[in-house]
């Protein structure tokens, strides 16, 4: 009896562990990878804003993990979820002829920015 419970511990363990690695796999898909591209803006919605890169515009959406880095401060966003703030709207951080470096991650075709720097070109009043 002794004999058969250390093979049968040994074989739970190596189970357990390559469900383990089959679950990691699950969370991190190939195509999760972060991809850059800069452009200028060329539109911006509650949502999404739009990026003429050299290639072809893009429209890149944003969600609440998505960070703005724009003067004056950084802004961690949660624009999807409509906050009541007047102030957290996307067009106050980002307007239309902007250039802006975007991180994004690729998922089905959508592009969804992870970190979004906005150098601001300077505008008449």
């Amino acid at each position: 009896m002794r004999h058969l419970i250390s093979p049968m511990v040994t074989v739970f363990v190596v189970l357990r562990i390559g469900a383990s690695a089959a679950a990691a796999q699950d969370i991190q898909p190939a195509h999760s990878q972060l991809h850059s591209v800069i452009g200028t803006v060329t539109r911006v919605s509650n949502s999404s804003f739009w990026l003429q890169a050299r290639d072809a515009e893009r429209e890149i959406r944003i969600d609440r993990s998505t960070s703005v880095v724009a003067n004056p401060a950084t802004h961690k966003n949660d624009l999807v979820l409509r906050s009541p703030d007047p102030n957290r709207i996307l067009g106050n951080f980002i307007k239309v002829g902007d250039e802006a470096t975007v991180s994004y991650r690729e998922n089905d075709g959508v592009l969804t920015a992870v970190r979004v720097n906005v150098r601001t070109k300077t505008r008449k009043n």
